[in-house]
């Protein structure tokens, strides 16, 4: 792809891999859950890819593409530390060798074993310390595949699902309201495969509200799937826009550990930021005061609240709820937006973006980093919460 771009058990080890379980960022929020937000990036690639150049001993890429000039597993996290992250998973395309080096590298983060699985789209195997069969790669062999992983504790993750559509399309069925032709995008799966988790925000994608709409489309038919983003960091060239933790995965995880933070993916406690904490961003948190956190599920009508921590100029906050946009409101730093859930049941999710549009244009030949929305920068978006009349954490 050209991009700039059983499983552990809490504290364990597989092949060897000892995980770091110490350094908790932010506090409990209130709610059922306890836990602590941490963020990090699921989705970043070494020169064990085959687009990334190594050097004169890489095996698999060739001086005449030293312009996919890259870093090795160590490297991949050490960028993460010098950002502020607090996991990192190095998901090479089709290969895990950069797992038995993981413990080593990780250097005090959680260290997520991972790997890209190019099938009739890319998904993306959190947890995985092998390689997984996809056989024909037809619909019933991914769903196999996909049951594997999560058997031994993995999550299966669609990527970048509208990842080479072009910025300029006119139309696009999961652009423009309409969810019955989905697999028209890279991820052709339409609705026959499901993911656990939807990565909707990768620079490498030039229509990101594509992405969003076909997550969307999954929560309309009722599922509960979290939004995630991922830098697909590859090249050293593309670094200041597209490097780890840009954007950033927050995940409210019930402890701070490779199997925490993927049962927080899999309760869809997500939140993602355009930049990682170091380079000031803004995490944005959608609860229930006292009643639960985004992945819970409220009664419809429930009093709701968004507040962006970290936020350092002004904002505007953008509340959607099943399909459609509920709100728009001015968000100060340190501020609050109040609102009430819509009395039906469904889902409701939040999106914070700029006033005004970035004073550097973030965009590259692959993509864009910030996404505008209406001239104006996307800067963070939450997973959802839910409105059922039968309560579900």
């Amino acid at each position: 792809m050209l991009v700039q771009r059983g499983l552990l058990a809490a504290g364990g080890a597989a092949g060897g891999l000892s995980l770091s379980r110490s350094g908790a960022i932010g506090a409990p929020r209130p709610g059922p859950a306890a836990g602590t937000w941490l963020p990090g990036d699921l989705h970043t690639h070494s020169t064990y890819s085959h687009d990334v150049y190594g050097g004169p001993m890489d095996d698999n890429t060739g001086p005449d593409e030293a312009y996919t000039l890259g870093l090795p597993v160590a490297g991949k996290y050490a960028e993460a530390r010098e950002r502020g992250l607090r996991f990192l998973a190095v998901s090479d395309h089709n290969d895990v060798r950069s797992v038995p080096e993981l413990g080593s590298a990780a250097g005090g983060l959680i260290a997520i074993p991972a790997y890209e699985h190019s099938i009739k789209g890319h998904a993306q195997m959190l947890g995985a310390t092998r390689l997984h069969d996809a056989g024909d790669q037809a619909a019933d062999v991914i769903n196999a595949m996909a049951d594997e992983l999560r058997g031994a504790g993995g999550v299966f993750q669609a990527n970048h699902p509208a990842y080479r559509l072009p910025l300029d399309a006119e139309f696009h069925s999961c652009g423009s309201g309409g969810c019955a032709d989905c697999q028209s995008i890279n991820w052709t799966y339409g609705f026959d495969v499901r993911p656990d988790t939807i990565e909707v925000w990768n620079p490498s994608v030039a229509r990101s509200d594509v992405s969003e709409t076909y997550w969307e489309c999954w929560l309309d038919r009722g599922e509960r799937i979290a939004g995630t983003g991922g830098s697909d960091s590859h090249w050293l060239s593309l670094h200041a826009v597209a490097g780890p933790g840009q954007p950033t995965t927050w995940v409210y995880a019930p402890e701070a550990s490779v199997a925490g933070v993927l049962q927080g993916l899999r309760a869809g406690r997500t939140s993602v930021s355009g930049q990682p904490p170091s380079l000031g961003g803004a995490q944005l948190l959608l609860d229930a005061p006292g009643e639960g956190i985004i992945g819970d599920a409220v009664a419809p009508g429930t009093a709701m609240r968004v507040t962006a921590p970290g936020l350092t100029v002004p904002a505007v906050v953008r509340v959607r709820a099943n399909g459609q946009q509920i709100l728009e409101r001015e968000l100060e730093p340190g501020g609050e937006v109040r609102f009430a859930a819509p009395r039906e049941t469904g889902w409701v999710r939040a999106i914070l973006l700029g006033r005004e549009a970035l004073p550097v244009d973030t965009t590259t030949d692959v993509g864009n980093a910030t996404p505008q929305r209406d001239g104006m920068p996307l800067l963070a978006l939450t997973s959802p919460m839910y409105l059922s009349r039968r309560r579900r954490g």
